[in-house]
């Protein structure tokens, strides 16, 4: 008890702990199992919990007084107690402070407490799958069949009793700790260290593999064997009940012939035993008839062992398809790992660059520069000691010239004149120097920028007709050196200069990563970083690198993919299909030009087409699949020729137009009347156009539904003729076509019952095909009606009183479409315009076809003082203006509207 009570006495202590347990979850994949994982740290103490991979569970014990010990029950084997606090609570209810006490351990859980937890874990499992580490042994998780590993577990639990227990916890945990060694615990080869290292469980990955394909192969293997055997009891079966039909016509033909002669009368008979004996009559029938019941019993007997047999036959049948798929996903999931983990060899061996390299590199671009800014001091300086050597002769020469004047006797006697002239010369030189460095500074300059110009043009004046390596789907925001330095890397490429074009497009992407292209789009950025990516895995792959080839087309694909771009989805598919055809992987270069052909698809590039067909041609050839190879081949060579075909005829159709367009003059015309109508015409008219498609269409099903109702009267009859023919005959078995889809042997009794309800079906279907057919024919007599009555309105539309009302309505303006008379075609039936006429009458809007005058569309006005929910939809005066261009009209109207 505590030293203070707090003034009451206390009436209760609390007890409360952490309990840290390892999960009970498992994964595959690859990952270890999260059951216990034991490790050592730096100081060689043991560490059995990992914290991703432990469930911590707060537990708390009340004691009441005046218990002051307590034993915890029900701990898990393996697991630690942390967070150990004791606080007591007096009758007042003030709780003291907890008492900490230090962490402890339970002892590893034993082989029978494993196999319990295990079993627990297993029965709550609603899966149809175990995922443990127990069966195989030596940490390897597996899936196992649940009914399989309860079974197990079950057996392994009866073999135990007090004496082996420790023996086999010890064996399991010998198990355990063997996991530590590097070998394999199953079939296969032991993987290099260095796939260790890089590869995360790579022998615990290949131990699975080859742990499921050799569970699978031997499940095949067993179905197959007990296939083979039932097919072999089959026969055996069949045989048996062959002789015994043999054996009951002996019986029954006995049996005739005792049936005609006296009871008590001894006759002479060998069916029985197979030798002449004596019998009376009433005993020779009675064992033939026991006999032929027993041999009937075995016929039957025999059939259905024959049944069963079938059955079970099947049922392994659809096992083995089912476990051969599985296989199958095993060796292709197995071969994937293993490209996979060579490929990831082969790129940590490439990656990794020797800092020396780096640190030569980076020397090389501090030297260049340094070198320039040498270059540049170098011209200042010449020049500025050349304008010091021009100041300082003139000065000696003016000086001389004042002391030959002076010797001759006309210089100024002044002493201060002569020091005033020296010094105002001395201050004009320092004057003209101060001004020649400005000069000289800003001719430097201008000297640099006409050579960086004249270098530019000299590359893109080099770069006429070449071939360009950078595809850019994205407008170009280059500056005029980066610009420069990608024309350069380009006719390097043409040049077959490949290490000079590398540097180049090295040096554009380090300038891209920089502050001088803050304010452009960052997509843009990323579009030219994608083409830069591409063209240095098409200079590696020139180079013979196909693995840095990889890398830069990787990225590509990487930034094409989140800019759901389709050309650098294309160009990186190519460049990692021809990479991988290089490196000898044709399986996965064969992916990688189908995943090209696919998104050739969205965009329509048929150059891109022909050199997926083209790869997977040598792929399928690599791969011994000439077959595909061929309609690969066949496919490309199509589209070549169909766009050479094409373009040929673009070229005679453009020579054509060009002609036909300067021999078009304007000496004939057309005159055209334009249609007059009210809006309630065209809408009989569009309601006419839907009724006589509807017409079609329900004739259409007619024809159908015709159709198949006489089929179905075809096979009512073929059922009928059968079905009579299976009722009148006494063969036991019939061929037949219509119960199945093929041709199959069935028992008649079995065949006429099948007959008799397909019959019945068939007979409903064509009750249900002659309801729609009188239901059709209704619905398009009732549509014809409407039909007349529609072309009835139509006529009178059309008839003379209201041709004479239209007459009288005089169009006050018309408007031509402002987009064709830009392009020097009135009607716009040259250049693809916009065929029609706008024209206005009152304060309606009336659209002529310009080619026939039909009135296609009227707008029409509202009337003065129609009542309207919210503002008027059309103009309510005369339309005194109309504008007419591209597919919009502009009117004006004297209600001040436009």
């Amino acid at each position: 008890p505590p030293f203070h009570n707090g003034g009451v006495d206390i009436e209760k202590y609390i007890l409360y702990y952490t309990e840290l347990s390892p999960k009970d979850n498992f994964t595959l994949g690859g990952k270890s199992s999260q059951r216990r994982r034991e490790k050592k740290d730096d100081n060689g103490v043991v560490e059995d919990f990992d914290i991703q991979n432990i469930d911590a569970v707060r537990r708390s014990v009340t004691m009441y007084t005046p218990q002051t010990e307590v034993i915890l029950t029900n701990l898990r084997g393996g697991s630690k107690i942390q967070q150990i606090e004791l606080c007591a609570i007096n009758k007042g209810g003030i709780k003291s402070d907890c008492t900490v006490c230090p962490s402890v351990k339970t002892l590893p859980p034993s082989w029978r407490q494993t196999l319990e937890k295990e079993m627990e874990r297993a029965l709550a499992s609603r899966e149809d799958y175990i995922d443990s580490d127990l069966m195989q042994g030596g940490g390897v998780v597996q899936r196992e069949e649940k009914n399989v590993y309860i079974n197990w577990l079950r057996a392994e639990l009866g073999k135990l009793d007090p004496e082996n227990m420790s023996t086999r916890k010890e064996k399991h945990g010998a198990k355990i700790t063997s996991t530590t060694d590097n070998s394999p615990a199953g079939g296969g080869t032991n993987a290099p260290n260095e796939n260790n290292q890089i590869i995360v469980d790579y022998n615990r990955r290949k131990q699975q593999f080859f742990y499921r394909i050799n569970t699978l192969e031997k499940d095949i293997s067993s179905c197959k064997q007990s296939r083979a055997d039932i097919s072999t009891r089959r026969s055996f079966l069949t045989f048996q009940m062959s002789d015994a039909q043999k054996r009951i016509l002996q019986l029954e033909a006995e049996l005739d012939r005792i049936s005609t002669l006296p009871e008590k009368m001894d006759v002479s008979s060998n069916v029985i035993h197979g030798s002449d004996q004596r019998f009376t009559v009433q005993r020779l029938r009675q064992e033939l008839r026991n006999e032929l019941d027993e041999t009937h019993a075995n016929i039957a007997m025999g059939k259905a062992g024959v049944i069963e047999g079938d059955k079970t036959s099947e049922l392994l049948s659809h096992q083995i398809e089912v476990k051969e798929e599985r296989l199958k996903q095993r060796h292709a999931a197995y071969f994937s790992f293993d490209c996979e983990s060579k490929l990831v060899m082969r790129f940590g061996s490439k990656i990794c660059l020797d800092h020396k390299v780096v640190m030569a590199k980076y020397f090389l671009i501090w030297a260049s520069m340094a070198q320039r800014r040498t270059r540049l001091r170098r011209i200042i300086t010449r020049v500025a000691r050349d304008e010091r050597r021009k100041t300082t002769i003139l000065v000696l020469k003016r000086w001389k010239e004042f002391m030959q004047k002076e010797k001759d006797g006309n210089a100024n006697s002044n002493e201060d004149e002569l020091f005033g002239i020296g010094g105002a010369l001395l201050k004009q030189a320092e004057r003209k120097q101060n001004e020649s460095i400005a000069l000289t500074a800003s001719a430097v300059k201008n000297i640099l920028h006409i050579q960086n110009t004249s270098k530019m043009r000299q590359w893109e004046k080099r770069s006429e007709g070449m071939t360009s390596l950078m595809d850019l789907s994205a407008p170009c925001h280059l500056l005029g050196h980066d610009e420069m330095v990608m024309i350069q890397g380009e006719c390097y490429y043409n040049d077959s200069r490949f290490h000079e074009s590398v540097d180049c497009f090295d040096e554009l992407l380090r300038n891209l990563s920089g502050t001088h292209y803050a304010n452009v789009p960052k997509r843009d950025i990323a579009r030219l970083i994608a083409a830069i990516h591409g063209s240095l895995g098409d200079l590696y792959f020139n180079l013979g690198n196909n693995d840095l080839a990889i890398i830069q087309f990787e990225r590509q694909l990487s930034i094409g993919t989140e800019l759901s771009s389709n050309k650098d989805l294309i160009s990186a598919y190519l460049g990692l299909g021809k990479c991988f055809y290089e490196n000898g992987d044709h399986n996965l270069a064969r992916d990688q030009y189908m995943n090209a052909l696919s998104e050739c698809v969205f965009v329509n590039d048929k150059n891109c087409t022909i050199l997926a067909h083209k790869g997977l041609e040598k792929c399928y050839d690599r791969l011994s699949k000439q077959t595909m190879a061929v309609k690969s081949k066949a496919k490309a060579e199509a589209i070549e020729y169909e766009r050479e075909k094409r373009i040929a005829s673009a070229m005679k159709t453009f020579d054509e137009l060009k002609e036909r367009l300067i021999n078009v003059t304007a000496e004939e015309g057309d005159v055209i009347e334009l249609q007059k109508a009210s809006p309630h015409y065209l809408k009989l008219k569009r309601e006419k156009i839907e009724l006589e498609g509807k017409i079609k269409d329900a004739g259409e099903e007619l024809v159908n539904t015709g159709q198949e109702a006489e089929n179905a009267r075809q096979l009512l009859d073929q059922i009928d003729v059968e079905l009579r023919e299976a009722m009148m005959t006494k063969k036991e078995k019939m061929n037949s076509s219509l119960v199945h889809e093929s041709t199959q042997e069935i028992d008649t009794g079995e065949l006429v019952i099948r007959l008799k309800k397909k019959f019945h079906g068939v007979t409903d279907e064509v009750s249900e095909f002659e309801i729609i057919e009188r239901q059709t024919k209704t619905k398009i007599k009732n549509l014809k009606d409407d039909l007349n009555v529609l072309e009835e309105d139509i006529a009178i539309e059309n008839g003379p009183l209201m041709q004479k009302i239209l007459k009288d309505k005089v169009i006050r303006c018309a408007g031509l479409n402002a987009s064709n008379t830009a392009e020097n075609d009135v009607t716009g039936s040259s250049t693809g315009g916009v065929q029609r006429v706008v024209t206005c009458e009152d304060r309606h809007i009336y659209i002529h076809d310009l080619s026939n005058g039909v009135l296609r569309c009227i707008f029409g006005g509202d009337g003065q003082g129609k009542l309207h929910i919210g503002e008027p939809w059309g103009h309510t005066s005369i339309i005194t203006c109309v504008y007419f261009r591209s597919s919009k009209v502009y009117t004006g109207s004297m209600d001040n509207t436009i």
